[in-house]
């Protein structure tokens, strides 16, 4: 005589499937924003030795994070990773594979008409900015191997990124995407972009993974980071 299975016999298997989903499903979101993490660090080396083969090209300067396409108060803006495109030459690795994206419109005659993706945004202390003469120089920073060079930002195409605290959210800026949700309440989601912390780059070239709330604020971690000098 034939017998199948029981009601209960296929709810208890049912069960196990489901139990066993809720344990893997994590763990299978987590293997793959790690590949997408390491993804986004080769992005930011590759980044970081385009504005290092930039500096070598001009005078060991490094580019500003936004200056004028022309000159004077001329716009529109020409942004950094403008300048480092040509030595880059893949638009496709200034967008993480996480996510965060943002939108600009190339600025010059070069670029018009185009559009880029960016997720990343460099420091603005190293590659200091602006509508008039100013002096990047790689010599003049004293501890490159700690001092940051590109990190993951929200709202990439934004004019400059720096260290911020808490919940700033100013529309002209560019923010580090470290920032985890805040027990305070100051952010009310984790704006952290690989599992709890974000990719950075160093001005030696060197890149790692830091944990979100370790770097991103000041003014707690403006001199161990940012600072040009110290």
């Amino acid at each position: 005589m034939k017998r199948g299975f029981t009601l209960i016999e296929l709810l208890v298997v049912i069960a196990i499937i489901a139990i066993l989903a809720a344990i893997l499903f994590p763990v299978f979101a987590r293997a793959r924003e790690k590949a997408r993490q390491t993804s986004c660090l080769s992005n930011q080396k590759q980044i970081a030795l385009g504005l290092i083969m930039y500096a070598s090209d001009y005078d060991e300067n490094l580019p500003g994070y936004y200056y004028c396409a022309v000159s004077g108060q001329d716009w529109p803006l020409f942004m950094w990773f403008d300048a480092t495109r040509p030595y880059v030459n893949n638009d496709q690795i200034y967008k993480c594979p996480s996510g965060g994206a943002s939108l600009k419109e190339g600025p010059s005659s070069n670029y018009a008409g185009e559009t880029i993706e960016v997720s990343y945004h460099v420091n603005d202390r190293v590659c200091y900015g602006g509508r008039g003469d100013f002096s990047n120089a790689i010599g003049d920073i004293t501890k490159p191997s700690e001092t940051l060079l590109t990190f993951d930002a929200i709202a990439a195409s934004r004019w400059c990124a720096h260290a911020m605290g808490h919940g700033r959210d100013d529309s002209c800026y560019a923010r580090p995407a470290g920032v985890p949700k805040n027990p305070a309440g100051s952010v009310t989601e984790d704006q952290s972009r690989h599992n709890g912390g974000a990719n950075v780059t160093f001005c030696d070239g060197h890149g790692k993974w830091l944990t979100g709330g370790t770097w991103e604020q000041y003014p707690d971690h403006y001199d161990k980071y940012w600072r040009k000098t110290r």
